[in-house]
């Protein structure tokens, strides 16, 4: 089976309530990267008024009424998101025959409890590493700051700014500039600046090649989801 793919979604979007039980959707307008919480209800005033569209789903033991709702709902610009944990999981999402008709993506979900799930279907070997090619650009770059976290700010509604939600935080906007708070980050970075060049990674020959370090690695607490390294 062909391994998982990352994505880089914060605690918060992982965690989020869903409006309709185990489903939740997010939109985006097409020619931006802004993203907002909708009720699936709207899907389709969403997908007329030229937003992309995906919708989050939390995997129940109801295939057919989840079969249904996929069904429901077909476009071009929707895509369907199935959080998975366990192999329980991937047995139900193959029994949705309709997928073949639909975009849709999986995404890894770290419960504390299913490393061994990571293990199998997530940790990458020295073949999934060298199996693709990267760029020059992306192998400086990863060098020098964090291609998942660099120039992003979380900022909560009591002012608290966070340079990564799983981090404490940087600063706080009712009582410092937010370019104070900026310089902070990159003086002392706890997320920006994070790369491989530490921990069980840093002499490894192939750090580079990987991605840098994200939010998996920080909620496992486990450096590299590989096994390269032991």
């Amino acid at each position: 089976m062909k391994k998982l793919k990352l994505v880089q979604l914060s605690k918060s979007e992982l965690n989020k309530k869903a409006p309709e039980a185990g489903v939740v959707a997010f939109v985006g307008v097409r020619s931006t990267n802004k993203r907002y919480y909708a009720s699936t209800e709207f899907i389709r005033d969403f997908l007329n008024a030229g937003f992309n569209v995906k919708i989050m789903v939390h995997l129940t033991d109801e295939s057919q009424e989840l079969t249904r709702k996929i069904h429901d709902k077909t476009d071009d610009f929707l895509t369907w998101i199935f959080l998975v944990s366990d192999e329980n999981d991937l047995s139900q999402i193959e029994q949705l025959k309709i997928l073949s008709e639909v975009n849709y993506e999986m995404i890894p979900y770290f419960n504390g409890s299913n490393l061994s799930f990571f293990k199998k279907h997530v940790y990458n070997d020295l073949e999934d590493i060298v199996s693709e090619p990267v760029e020059k650009q992306a192998i400086f770059r990863r060098q020098v700051l964090n291609e998942n976290f660099f120039g992003k700010l979380a900022i909560f509604p009591d002012g608290q700014v966070y340079s990564n939600s799983n981090f404490p935080p940087i600063g706080n906007l009712s009582t410092q500039k937010l370019t104070e708070i900026v310089f902070q980050e990159i003086s002392n970075s706890k997320a920006w600046l994070k790369t491989r060049n530490e921990g069980v990674c840093e002499k490894c020959i192939y750090k580079n090649l990987c991605p840098s370090p994200g939010n998996y690695e920080i909620v496992i607490g486990k450096f590299n989801l590989c096994h390269v390294k032991k």
